[in-house]
């Protein structure tokens, strides 16, 4: 632990973090503490940005620590953390019988304690509590998966078998890194068309990415019903294997915030489809019985532009009054963006004390500039009840305006 003696949070860390300390000392597990301040260079080796900062250490190497700040629970996460993090296995029903229902299966086919090993554990601490890892010496265990020794193999989910893909990834490069096997895993760990939970986004960073929202539910009384709406859109996704186009299922009722962020809260119907963008989002019209053919259909009229992006939005005001446009996501486009003028923006929230305040200033500040400058145009947005037009940066935090932002923009040329 990297401290600060002024740092509160360091101070009410400190009993919980020594008292671990203690506990965690019959199971050589070894905890630390280093006055930051006085070893500034050491901290800053470790790229120590704030106080406190906790690493690990395995084996000469640095990993971060994200686990809990109670004794208690230090105490449980370190425990665990000490224990490899893939699981040795010595039969075939060791491995068949542990593969993850849900999420691909990492094994690690090995004579012994290799080159090949090391670098698979040390690929599998980077990837803890990401995925199964499992590994095994036994040479007929390699056999009857058919797969030669000396390999790490990605084990597809039975739940997502499909004709158009493999079942199983093997690599089979003996001199490859941790890095090449971290790759090599999440490269080959989304399906065609996978199932995108909170826990796993990480997967689905890569962006088109359409998403296909309804009651996705893979406990074994619901497998049918949930695989016969996936199959509807593994028919569509097949076209576009190869292509920079991603497909995934989710829950509804675990991604309500995209639901509502895609306005379907109120749609009424099973199913329902959007298309991510680094930056913007769509969506699709939603059937009331939901087809291959609708989503189908979906993707052409993204393809050539017929499908404009989605934004949330308060209604347009019927008009305008003061030298303060009221701005709604609808009519940025009309009233900011496209006028051939100077624009200043200012977004709001309206629990925004400081912003109450300024709202104020701004109006004055906006009826004096326009009466010697008839090429500026003033507007204010709610940020929360509109979505931030995506040519903006990055405004919103956990999708809640963190304060008041004014951004001045020159005619064809913007800027902060």
């Amino acid at each position: 632990m990297f401290y600060a003696p002024w740092c509160k949070h360091c101070k009410q860390l400190a009993p919980e973090y020594a008292g671990a300390a203690a506990e965690l000392k019959d199971w050589g597990i070894t905890l630390a503490k280093v006055d930051g301040t006085r070893e500034k260079e050491l901290a800053d080796q470790y790229g120590i940005g704030g106080w406190p900062g906790l690493k690990m250490f395995r084996k000469g190497r640095v990993y971060e620590y994200n686990g809990p700040r109670e004794r208690d629970n230090i105490v449980t996460f370190m425990r665990e953390q000490f224990k490899l993090p893939s699981e040795q296995k010595d039969h075939m029903l060791g491995l068949s019988n542990n593969m993850d229902r849900l999420d691909v299966t990492v094994v690690g086919f090995f004579k012994g304690k290799s080159d090949l090993y090391d670098e698979y554990i040390v690929a599998a601490n980077e990837m803890r509590g990401t995925f199964r890892f499992m590994h095994t010496f036994d040479e007929g265990v390699a056999k009857s998966f058919k797969v030669p020794q000396e390999s790490v193999v990605v084990f597809l989910p039975e739940i997502f078998w499909s004709p158009y893909e493999n079942k199983t990834h093997t690599l089979t490069k003996k001199s490859a890194t941790y890095k090449e096997i971290m790759l090599f895993v999440k490269r080959n760990s989304v399906p065609l068309v996978g199932l995108r939970t909170k826990k796993n986004m990480f997967k689905y960073t890569e962006r088109p990415l359409v998403v296909v929202y309804y009651d996705v539910n893979y406990a074994h009384e619901h497998v049918v019903a949930t695989q016969f709406v996936r199959d509807k859109v593994l028919a569509v996704a097949k076209k576009y294997q190869g292509s920079n186009l991603r497909f995934a299922v989710s829950n509804e009722d675990e991604f309500e915030d995209e639901i509502k962020s895609l306005g379907f809260e109120d749609s009424g119907e099973d199913v329902n489809v959007g298309c991510w963008t680094e930056k913007q989002k769509f969506r699709m019209a939603s059937p009331s019985e939901f087809e291959s053919s609708d989503l189908d259909d979906f993707i052409e009229d993204l393809k050539t532009g017929k499908v404009r992006p989605y934004m949330k939005s308060l209604p347009i005001p019927k008009k305008q009054d003061g030298p303060v446009n009221k701005i709604v996501a609808n009519n940025y486009d009309d009233v900011m963006h496209r006028v051939k003028k100077d624009a200043v923006m200012y977004f709001y929230a309206p629990w925004c004390g400081h912003c109450k305040e300024f709202d104020g200033v701004f109006k004055k500040v906006a009826k004096k500039m326009l009466k010697s400058n008839e090429n500026i145009v003033f507007g204010k947005m709610d940020g929360e009840a509109n979505d931030i037009p995506y040519m903006f940066p990055e405004l919103k935090v956990s999708g809640i305006l963190a304060h008041m932002h004014l951004i001045f923009f020159r005619i064809l040329n913007s800027s902060l």
